[in-house]
């Protein structure tokens, strides 16, 4: 579809005739939820509402137009490859910083309540967070036995959802499930029993079987936990995320000098005390001679204890 040209998203919001009042005063909730989110959002991380439309027919139907988001869904992706660590670190910041401009710059916050594969765009750039159909701003309301809420996806919505309780640390739980997707590629529902409780166990070992970064499972674990309080903001995710992709940078680059050690020195060693010699080296270098000069004098002396050779 296309709004004067420019290619759209549509979604339709329909009130059939005859839908007692009730119920029409919790629809009418829910898109005014919908239009203050998509009017107040802009930013690059989330789709953008480009128009509304009230249409009379068998009963009434609300109409949202959202500028398409660029890349392919994430979900297909998932299903078609392999993505690579930073790609994966990629999305989950990018996402992570779309849920951090809802939940911290908006009182009270908006809430997207269904982070999923399936709700993110990719292009290998940007990552788009899509279907503002489950986003709330106020908590929802439980009415006999049905929510304010839509039904959400299995495997991601977090415990708390269940009982009609949302808050910003929903979010943070569904981009956890999301991130667990994008390393072990089986969906998450297999680790839930049937009384909706997470098989922590079985988790992790899915985990670890797809990365073996410490840090990486370590923010998974606390992005899940059963207890919203425990889980980090989307903030403290974005954060996090930066932090493992510096160290992961930093591995890199001394990769790369160890590279350089002229072969007839590395050959017959296996261990990583010579990366960590010449990289304390290179450090004192930078901090002057004469300062670091005894530092040096003692690595030189350790390495022969180690039978190794002092690059330079």
């Amino acid at each position: 579809r296309t709004l004067e040209g420019e290619p759209c998203y549509i979604k339709d919001i329909i009130i059939p005739a005859g839908t007692p009042d009730t119920q029409v005063a919790k629809h009418y909730r829910r898109l005014a939820d919908q239009l203050q989110i998509g009017i107040s959002s802009t930013h690059p991380n989330h789709m953008e509402l480009l128009d509304y439309e009230h249409l009379e027919g068998a009963g009434e139907i609300h109409r949202f137009r959202y500028r398409t988001a660029p890349g392919n869904n994430l979900d297909d992706i998932i299903s078609e490859r392999n993505l690579r660590t930073e790609e994966v670190l990629d999305i989950t910041e990018q996402i992570a910083e779309g849920l951090a401009y809802w939940h911290d710059e908006f009182s009270p916050p908006f809430k997207h309540n269904d982070v999923t594969p399936g709700n993110v765009n990719y292009d290998g750039e940007t990552a788009t967070l899509l279907d503002h159909d489950s986003a709330t701003i106020t908590v929802p309301i439980i009415d006999g036995t049905s929510f304010t809420t839509r039904v959400l996806t299995p495997g991601f919505g977090a415990p708390e959802v269940a009982a009609g309780e949302v808050s910003p640390a929903s979010d943070t739980f569904g981009l956890g499930m999301t991130l667990t997707y994008m390393i072990t590629k089986e969906v998450p529902k297999r680790f839930f029993d049937h009384y909706n409780r997470l098989d922590r166990k079985k988790l992790q070992a899915a985990i670890r079987n797809g990365t073996t970064n410490p840090e990486i499972i370590n923010l998974i674990e606390r992005m899940t936990q059963a207890d919203p309080a425990q889980r980090p903001s989307a903030k403290e995710v974005v954060n996090t995320i930066q932090y493992i992709r510096n160290r992961i940078a930093g591995d890199v680059e001394l990769e790369a000098k160890v590279a350089t050690l002229p072969t007839d020195i590395r050959e017959g060693w296996n261990i990583p005390t010579v990366e960590a010699t010449q990289y304390i080296q290179e450090i004192c270098d930078k901090n002057g001679p004469s300062r670091d000069e005894k530092k040096i004098e003692k690595l030189r002396e350790l390495s022969k204890n180690f039978n190794l050779v002092f690059a330079g």
